[in-house]
């Protein structure tokens, strides 16, 4: 949850507040999109598009940060004898970042694996998260 909790959500154990540290626009290190929502509807976005997809995903403990894997296997089915069936995955990270002026960063980090797995899953959750209208993308990565 983002502002100051009621004292019946404070009460709660199930309730967390989402605490985002700034962002710094001169850190150019990851792949990042800007949106104007809050950051319930980001996490419940993701977190509804990884369960929709049966990936297991961790939320960090301040709710900012999500990591999972995504694997992506070959068509062995359609594979000849011969052929090699290339099995590829990526362990990728999400945090959102505080962008001020009722701005949210949200960066995406390849920890490891494939960079087409990691890409897809960008350009994806983009599409699904940020404004179609002028959003700022820094494809560094």
């Amino acid at each position: 949850m983002s502002g100051e909790p009621t004292e019946e959500e404070s009460k709660n154990s199930n309730v967390v507040k989402i605490q985002m540290k700034q962002y710094d626009p001169d850190s150019n290190k990851a792949t990042s999109f800007f949106t104007d929502l809050n950051a319930e509807q980001i996490l419940t976005e993701i977190t509804e598009y990884l369960e929709d997809s049966q990936t297991k995903f961790k939320i960090s403990g301040n709710a900012s940060k999500i990591s999972y894997s995504k694997a992506r296997e070959g068509q062995a089915e359609t594979a000849k004898e011969d052929e090699l069936v290339i099995n590829e995955q990526a362990e990728i990270a999400v945090q959102l970042f505080n962008a001020d002026n009722g701005m949210i960063a949200v960066e995406f980090k390849r920890k490891q694996g494939s960079s087409m797995i990691f890409y897809d899953q960008f350009n994806m959750l983009r599409d699904k998260i940020a404004p179609s209208d002028g959003e700022e993308v820094d494809d560094t990565n």
